[in-house]
């Protein structure tokens, strides 16, 4: 498995902290799943609409993301998908990129 380098990384245990989190300090990149207690990945996305800044999300999930599915993801908020299994490298290695030419994007 690739280590990935220079990036900080926080954990949530529930859309609700995640959401906390998130209104606290800004992000580069959220990797959000669906199915989580407490509150759905799909109630995040509905709650992160209203945020002026919000990260870029990478959705995960382990359902067929169907036409209902993309349509309750908001393309304005969610960048991609992920639909496990994947493969932990090329997760890893998407997942750095994606971040890298975020922060690049907000700092420059």
């Amino acid at each position: 498995m690739t280590l990935m380098t220079g990036c900080t990384v926080e954990t949530a245990a529930n859309g609700f902290e995640a959401l906390e989190k998130m209104r606290s300090r800004p992000f580069d990149l959220l990797l959000l799943d669906l199915m989580m207690p407490l509150m759905s990945g799909y109630d995040v996305v509905d709650r992160m609409k209203e945020m002026d800044s919000r990260p870029a999300v990478i959705v995960l999930t382990a359902t067929h993301a169907d036409a209902s599915t993309l349509e309750r993801l908001d393309g304005r908020v969610v960048s991609s998908i992920l639909r496990k299994p994947f493969d932990v490298d090329a997760a890893s290695d998407f997942i750095r990129v994606t971040a890298a030419a975020v922060h690049e994007h907000r700092t420059a």
